[in-house]
């Protein structure tokens, strides 16, 4: 028999013994740090992520078999370990790289700066995604206190990488126009967080921002202001944080070239007016910078 204290257990046993990976492994190894457990016994496949909490031993295991071994001590195991030094963030596209739009980049780094809320207008075509896609690789690196938030984040919807146990690169988030509300915001039972939640310390890109719902955009209205969400249900009433930089692209009209000297606006007055008003109303009054996107000639 084995003594069990100071241990936690915990895992997915399947039919045959073997144990799977589950979701929220980081959670439990900072609940077994608070509640004076010194090693935990998981899935081989999650012990990397409880590894990066210092004061615990993680101990990977990949059957019922392999643990009761280890626990009698008729198996050897090391305890994972993680160096969270070589973990560096890997961002595929660099602001740097980016040619031409001189005023636009500019404005983007005030938004980076600052944390300001952004809308770019423009045509089709002119880079509006590749600079939204680049903001990321201008803001500050995160802490690692900042990583280990996101990656709880990560960790508890089961989008953490299997590459890398902790999330050193800030989140970006490009949610369709056709979503729903709950993956939005969040929501479920048990509660499961959103899009919103999952751009905490990050980007949350919102392109052909007239095309969102007039309910969804209204939602964001609370987190922007807050950084955070509140989700009720008959059940539930979960907290979830959500301080993000909004960054919104839009064309101009709904053929796209209302006001550009390359293209014919095929649009009628009253199109082009209802798409706009379509950018009005209380969230537009939280977005601090409205940046032009036109075309770039290839020579500049």
């Amino acid at each position: 028999m084995f003594d069990p204290k100071g241990k936690l257990i915990f895992g997915e046993l399947a039919l045959d013994g073997k144990l799977r990976p589950i979701k929220g492994v980081i959670c439990f190894s900072i609940l077994a740090k608070e509640k004076g457990f010194s090693e935990i016994i998981l899935p081989k496949e999650n012990a990397k992520e409880a590894a990066l909490i210092e004061g615990v031993k993680a101990i990977g295991v990949s059957s019922l078999k392999e643990a009761i071994d280890y626990l009698e001590k008729r198996k050897r195991i090391e305890p994972e370990k993680v160096e969270i030094e070589n973990l560096k963030e890997n961002y595929q596209i660099d602001f740097a790289f980016i040619k031409g739009q001189k005023f636009a980049k500019r404005a983007l780094e005030i938004s980076a700066a600052g944390g300001h809320n952004v809308l770019m207008l423009g045509p089709p075509g002119t880079g509006k995604t590749l600079l939204a896609k680049a903001i990321p690789t201008i803001l500050p690196p995160l802490s690692f206190e900042e990583s280990l938030e996101v990656t709880k984040i990560y960790s508890i919807a089961g989008l953490l990488p299997k590459e890398s146990p902790l999330i050193t690169a800030r989140p970006f988030r490009a949610p369709h126009h056709t979503l729903s509300e709950a993956a939005l915001i969040g929501g479920g039972n048990p509660p499961r967080p959103g899009e919103i939640t999952l751009a905490h310390r990050g980007v949350l890109f919102l392109d052909e921002f007239p095309e969102f719902h007039r309910d969804l955009l209204e939602s964001l209205r609370q987190p922007i202001e807050e950084g955070k969400i509140i989700i009720s249900s008959a059940r539930h009433s979960v907290e979830l944080p959500a301080r993000f930089i909004l960054v919104a692209a839009s064309n101009p009209c709904p053929c796209g070239y209302y006001g550009d000297p390359e293209h014919e606006c095929k649009c009628t007055i009253s199109q082009i007016r209802n798409y706009q008003r379509k950018l009005s109303g209380p969230l537009i009054d939280r977005i601090d910078l409205l940046i032009n996107v036109p075309n770039v000639k290839y020579e500049k």
